[in-house]
């Protein structure tokens, strides 16, 4: 296994990793790299855990729209979760919570904004679990 997965681009950075278990077992890393001005959301897969695909981009959106991205798999249905900064990113005075959704996990629609709201909170980091009893 190669140590770290994979690297950035020269004067980026990677961040918020998400790792999902599909249908068939294998893991899916989602993460966020920074590139430029874009929020860039990437995919890698593996099998066994110790042999990854090369990255797949999956979203590219302005810096920093879209953030700790949260995948479920539910049945053949994939939502990706998320937290939008606006282009403030860390020093944004409130963020709002954004769901897209996917039938294979790799093409994403548009994002529709959450009516998930903490008064006298920023949201920042967030997770994302499929609860079978609360639907």
């Amino acid at each position: 296994m190669k140590n770290p997965l994979t690297l950035p681009p020269s004067g980026s950075y990677l961040s918020d990793p998400d790792l999902v278990v599909n249908a068939d077992q294998s893991l899916w890393m989602y993460y966020r790299a920074v590139i430029g001005g874009s929020n860039v959301i990437d995919v890698m897969r593996s099998g066994d855990g110790h042999t990854w695909s090369a990255p797949v981009t999956v979203v590219t959106v302005p810096s920093h729209t879209l953030v700790s991205p949260a995948v479920v798999r539910r049945g053949t249905a994939w939502q990706m979760w998320s937290v939008n900064a606006g282009s403030p990113g860390c020093s944004a005075a409130s963020t709002t919570i954004e769901r897209r959704t996917s039938g294979d996990g790799l093409t994403w629609s548009s994002p529709t904004t959450v009516a998930l709201v903490q008064p006298g909170q920023n949201i920042w980091h967030i997770d994302v679990q499929w609860v079978p009893a609360r639907a």
